[in-house]
C-alpha cells in the first residue's frame, strides 16, 4: 500500500492492518479517530474520574508506581504526580529512534489510545493525531526498555512533547516543543490522573520497531527467493527437488508455498537439468536441493509473526485499562511485550538463517572447485593476476558472523529489575531493535550476492536465464556493471545495490 495520495485513514484502536500502518507512516498519509473511539475515549474517562472522586485506590492515579504502589498520593499532589513520572522517566540519551520509526510509535500509541479503555481524555489522542499528521516527532531514545512495564524511558520522550517540554522535530528542524504545539493549534497538556501513565506504559516503541522488521523481513525474503533461484541456474542445478509432490508428501505448508514459487521462478530457463532419477549421481549440494524445506519455515513463521505483531498494534496495552461502558477497572499486565520479544527473536533467527543460506551460496559460486562450472572467483580473463570477486566473498563473511552473533535471543535475558517488582522481563524493545540492524545486515549480504549472481550469470549467459532470471538480472545491472577483469567501483555498486533493496527497486 505504497503511494503517494495522502488520504485519511480512520483510527478505530482494533483494525490496523500492516499495510495501512506502513502506508500512514512512510507515505503520511492523514489519521482521523473514529466517533465511536472517542465516546469510548470519554467514558473511560469519565468512570476514572468517578472512581477517584469516590476514594477508591487505582492504580498509578492515586498510587505510587511500579514498586512504589504502596503509597497514596494526595488529591492536590495527583496532577504533579503524574508529571514527576515523566521527569522520573526522562533518563534516556542517543541513539534517538529515526523519523519513521517515531512516527510508527506514534501511530501505535493512537491507535491503542484510540480502543478507549486508558482513562485519558480525547484532547491527549486528538493532540497525538494532530503530532503525526502535522510530522511533529519527539526524540524517542533507541535503549532504556525493558519491554516489561511498557516502553517506560522511551515513551517519555512522548510525555515531554505533549507536555510543552524539550525539543521536537517539526517541519525540517529541531524546534522548541512549546512552539510546534503552538503551530498547529495545540495547547501544552497538563496531566490528569492516569494519563501520562498511560502515555509511557505500553508496548507501542517496540511494535512500531517490530512492524518495520515484518515488512522489511517480507520484502527481503521475496528478493532472497529470487535471487537463490537464480543461483540454482548459474549452477545447472536440477528442476527435481522443487516437484509439487515431494513436497505434498514432506506435508508442510511452507514448503510445499516455496517449491512452488521456485518453479515459477525457474519455470523457461535452459541452464537447469531434469533428472529421471533423483537417486543417481546427478544431485546436487543441500544448498540447491533442500531450498524449499529451508525457506519454508520462513514463510510459516513470518505469517504467525505478523499476525502477533497486528495482534499487538490493535490490542490495549497498558495498565490499568479502564472499561467504562461496563464500570469495570482491570489491572494486569497487558504491557508486556513477550508476544513482540518472542516473535522478533523468531524473526532474528530467520534473517540470521537467510545470511547462513546466502553466504554459502555466494561461496559456492566464487569455488571453482565446487561450482565445476565458473572460473575461480569469477575471474573470466587471467585468474590469479585478477582475482574476481574474492573480495566481495570475503567482505560477505563480516556481514554473516555478524549477523549470526546478532540473532541470539533477547528474551531469554530475563531477570528481575526496578527493586523485584518487574521480576521477568521481555527485552522486546531490543529484540525488535536488534531485528531491525539485522535487517540491514542481510541487505549488505544480499546486495553481495546478487553482484556474484549477476557476474555468474553473464558468464553463463543471460539469454538462457528463465523470464524471471532475466528481469532480476537487469534490475541487478541497473546498479552495476558488467566486467570481465578487477577494478574500482564495486563498492559503490553495492551501496547502490543495497539503497535498491531498500527501496523496493529490486
Amino acid at each position: 500500500m505504497r503511494n503517494n495520495a495522502r488520504h485519511k485513514v480512520i483510527i478505530d484502536g482494533g483494525s490496523l492492518t500492516i499495510d495501512r500502518f506502513v502506508d500512514i507512516v512512510k507515505n503520511k498519509s492523514r489519521v482521523e479517530i473514529s466517533a465511536a473511539s472517542l465516546k469510548a475515549i470519554s467514558s473511560s474517562k469519565k468512570f476514572l474520574d468517578s472512581e477517584i472522586s469516590s476514594g477508591k485506590h487505582v492504580y498509578g492515579a492515586n498510587t505510587g508506581f511500579g514498586s512504589n504502589v504502596g503509597f497514596q498520593i494526595s488529591f492536590e499532589d495527583l496532577a504533579e504526580h503524574q508529571r514527576k513520572l515523566i521527569y522520573s522517566l526522562s533518563v534516556g540519551t542517543p541513539p534517538f529512534l529515526d523519523d519513521e520509526l517515531v512516527r510508527g510509535f506514534l501511530l501505535a500509541r493512537l491507535n491503542c489510545l484510540a480502543k478507549g479503555y486508558s482513562g485519558v481524555r480525547p484532547e491527549i489522542v486528538s493532540a497525538i493525531g494532530t503530532m503525526l499528521n502535522e510530522n511533529i516527532l519527539p526524540f524517542i531514545p533507541r535503549y532504556g526498555s525493558l519491554g516489561a512495564s511498557g516502553d517506560l524511558v522511551p515513551s517519555s520522550g512522548l510525555g515531554l512533547a505533549l507536555m510543552g517540554s524539550g525539543s521536537v522535530k517539526f517541519r525540517n528542524e529541531v524546534v522548541s516543543a512549546r512552539l510546534a504545539l503552538k503551530a498547529v493549534g495545540i495547547k501544552p497538556i497538563k496531566f490528569q490522573p492516569k494519563e501520562a501513565l498511560a502515555i509511557v506504559n505500553n508496548t507501542s516503541v517496540m511494535t512500531a520497531m517490530a512492524l518495520s522488521a515484518t515488512d522489511d523481513f517480507g520484502y527481503l525474503l521475496d528478493v532472497f527467493a529470487r535471487a537463490a533461484a537464480l543461483y540454482v541456474q548459474v549452477l545447472g542445478g536440477l528442476i527435481d527437488p522443487f516437484y509439487e509432490e515431494l513436497h505434498i508428501l514432506k506435508n508442510h505448508s511452507g514448503s510445499i508455498k516455496a517449491a512452488e514459487k521456485f518453479r515459477k521462478l525457474l519455470s523457461g530457463s535452459r541452464l537447469i537439468k531434469v533428472s529421471k532419477n533423483i537417486h543417481g549421481k546427478l544431485q546436487d549440494p543441500y544448498s540447491i536441493r533442500c531450498l524449499p524445506q529451508m525457506v519454508g519455515p520462513h514463510y510459516e513463521l513470518l505469517d504467525t509473526i505478523k499476525l502477533w505483531i497486528t495482534d499487538e498494534l490493535n490490542s490495549a496495552n497498558d495498565n490499568p485499562l479502564i472499561d467504562g461502558s461496563k464500570g469495570k477497572i482491570l489491572h494486569g499486565g497487558n504491557f508486556s511485550g513477550f508476544y513482540v520479544g518472542i516473535g522478533m527473536d523468531m524473526m532474528k533467527i530467520l534473517i540470521a538463517h537467510l545470511a547462513n543460506i546466502e553466504q554459502t551460496m555466494i561461496d559456492r559460486v566464487l569455488d571453482h572447485e565446487k561450482n565445476n562450472i565458473l572460473p575461480p572467483s569469477l575471474a573470466v580473463k587471467k585468474p590469479g593476476l585478477n582475482s574476481g570477486l574474492k573480495g566481495v566473498g570475503i567482505s560477505a563473511g563480516s556481514y554473516y558472523a555478524e549477523s549470526i552473533q546478532r540473532s541470539f535471543s533477547h528474551s531469554l535475558l530475563s531477570r528481575p529489575f526496578e527493586s523485584g517488582n518487574q521480576d521477568i522481563v521481555s527485552f522486546g524493545t531490543l529484540a525488535a531493535s536488534a531485528a531491525c540492524d539485522l535487517i540491514k545486515l542481510n541487505r549488505e549480504i544480499l546486495a553481495r550476492m546478487l553482484i556474484v549472481l549477476g557476474a555468474a550469470a553473464d558468464i553463463r549467459g543471460v539469454g538462457k536465464l528463465s523470464p524471471e532470471g532475466k528481469k532480476l538480472y537487469k534490475k541487478i545491472r541497473l546498479f552495476s556493471v558488467r566486467a570481465d577483469e578487477d577494478r574500482l567501483g564495486i563498492s559503490s555498486e553495492i551501496s547502490r545495490i543495497i539503497s535498491g533493496i531498500e527501496g523496493r527497486k529490486i
